[in-house]
């Protein structure tokens, strides 16, 4: 073992013969990716499957009006709460990922062969910002409706109306709780294997 890295746990055979998924498991990872910028990537990603499980949920009973689930009422006050998980956990994610980004830039962690790494996470970004827009409009109450209008200007003003009606609130809904996360899963799965592949990339 060298002098900057840890050695992660190792699996028995049994587990690796069982479980070939364990091989994804980093077997070292170097000192200077303990700490707590390097976990940057770490958090988005706990955000993220906080953000699909309260999405889950409000999707399958309904969110309706802040604190109401439909046809269940007993359920109201939980679902507020998950309403804020799912609120809070948008900011953070959005946090972490930009501070990732950033660390990742200023340690020099997308040069090359990193490349590729390096653009699927910047395009992860705008994925995240089209899709918390997406949310936002989802709430339909009046500030949702009032961004709505002047998201519709703006796509109109950048002629690309007719690619996306963000007043349409089935498409802006469906967009949000279907579309939008599965390509945000397939890019976070190349971006996880490409980064598996490459290692963590040792600062300037």
């Amino acid at each position: 073992m060298s002098s900057y890295e840890t050695q992660a746990p190792n699996a028995t055979s049994p587990q690796q013969e069982r479980l070939p998924i364990l091989e994804a498991v980093p077997k070292s990872i170097p000192r200077y990716a303990n700490g707590i910028l390097y976990g940057l990537g770490g958090f988005t990603l706990l955000c993220f499957m906080l953000l699909a499980a309260s999405g889950i949920y409000m999707v399958a009973l309904g969110s309706g009006h802040p604190g109401f689930v439909s046809g269940h009422p007993e359920l109201a006050s939980f679902s507020h709460f998950v309403r804020a998980v799912h609120y809070w956990s948008a900011q953070f994610f959005m946090l972490f990922m930009f501070l990732h980004l950033l660390r990742v830039f200023f340690t020099g962690a997308y040069r090359r062969p990193r490349e590729v790494t390096w653009m699927i996470g910047v395009l992860m970004m705008v994925m995240a910002i089209i899709t918390g827009l997406l949310g936002y409009i989802s709430r339909a109450d009046w500030s949702a409706q009032w961004h709505a209008v002047s998201a519709k200007d703006l796509f109109n003003a950048a002629h690309a109306g007719t690619l996306l009606n963000v007043l349409d609130y089935p498409l802006v809904f469906g967009l949000h709780v279907a579309v939008s996360p599965l390509i945000m899963i397939g890019l976070m799965a190349v971006h996880f294997v490409l980064i598996r592949l490459h290692g963590v990339a040792r600062p300037y």
